[in-house]
């Protein structure tokens, strides 16, 4: 009998009828959010990377989000009056939301 390596992991099945039903949606979503601000687009990229996860695939042009991220979190700091609100942005609870999308592979 062969024995099984213990660190064998059972691919996942792609959920292609979710995506093509779900990806629309978090594309339109992404733009509402983009009119709203940083804090809606952290959040909108949250679930959207969530159910990328789920489905078991990340879309082709997944990097919409990723520029979505990075331009909402240039126009926080240069719309910021305030010398400060670099540093308050830089260690907010907000930022650090930022920083697990970016590890978690939205760069």
């Amino acid at each position: 009998m062969i024995e099984r390596d213990p660190y064998y992991v059972e691919p996942r099945r792609i959920d292609y009828e979710r995506m093509s039903r779900e990806f629309p949606k978090q594309k339109a979503a992404l733009t509402r959010a983009q009119k709203k601000g940083l804090e809606a687009v952290v959040t909108t990229a949250e679930k959207t990377v969530d159910a990328w996860d789920e489905i078991g695939a990340w879309p082709d042009d997944w990097h919409r989000w990723a520029r979505a991220l990075e331009d909402a979190w240039r126009k926080a700091l240069r719309d910021s009056d305030d010398l400060y609100y670099d540093d308050a942005v830089y260690h907010s609870p907000l930022a650090d939301r930022v920083r697990r999308l970016v590890d978690r592979g939205l760069r």
